[in-house]
């Protein structure tokens, strides 16, 4: 799961976060490396989403 979220790819995933989530804030979305976890944790409590739903989101920021 680390390789997900990665200090590389988290603007533009963060960016398309907030676009699409407007209940996420910048304090929500800090990236912490070594944190990813925790950051997913996040992500599936503010959004009401399963981990495997958060990382399927993810999965399609990330690509081009």
């Amino acid at each position: 799961m680390s390789t997900l979220i990665t200090s590389d790819n988290w603007d533009e995933i963060k960016n398309k976060l907030i676009e699409n989530h407007s209940i996420l804030t910048d304090k929500n979305l800090t990236y912490e490396e070594g944190k990813e976890e925790k950051l997913l944790a996040t992500l599936q409590r503010k959004l009401g989403k399963s981990k495997k739903e958060v990382s399927a989101m993810i999965r399609g920021y990330t690509k081009h």
